[in-house]
């Protein structure tokens, strides 16, 4: 799987340049970088995500599928490093909240919920800045390819 992000020119991104890739297995450089995530797809790893994990290890970020659109609430539990939430539907970013920060010791009941302001079908989860150093924003289109 790979997800291509195509913003509308500046920053990271160019209308000239080739897209940026984001692949979920494989290695290889397609244009100038590239990032292997994790593909949560299933009940079990959408509900523990990147919990228990030190940082994000070979992998730079995770993609969470879920089978209908809805407004999905994030939390950060029992993470420990901070991260960049972007929330995507109809392979197009929706919202973001960047730079999310672990809550170390509050229960799950107490969490800080990270809820988005339209309705998604997937998220993609990033280290923390990756957003605003490349420049994404609402609206960016994502491709998907499987």
């Amino acid at each position: 799987m790979a997800v291509v992000f195509n913003n509308n020119c500046g920053g990271f991104f160019s209308c000239t340049k080739s897209p940026f890739f984001l692949l979920a297995e494989g290695s290889g450089s397609i244009a100038k970088q590239t990032i292997s995530v994790l593909v949560a797809d299933s009940n079990r790893h959408l509900i523990k995500g990147l919990s228990g994990r030190k940082d994000f290890g070979k992998y730079n970020g995770m993609l969470f599928v879920f089978p209908t659109v809805d407004r999905y609430v994030m939390v950060m539990r029992d993470m420990n490093f901070a991260i960049d939430i972007v929330w995507l539907n109809n392979y197009r970013i929706v919202d973001m909240a960047p730079n999310v920060k672990p809550e170390p010791g509050v229960s799950s009941l107490n969490l800080r919920q990270y809820q988005p302001r339209a309705s998604s079908d997937m998220v993609l989860e990033l280290p923390a800045l990756f957003t605003s150093k490349n420049k994404l924003k609402i609206g960016d289109s994502v491709t998907i390819l499987r």
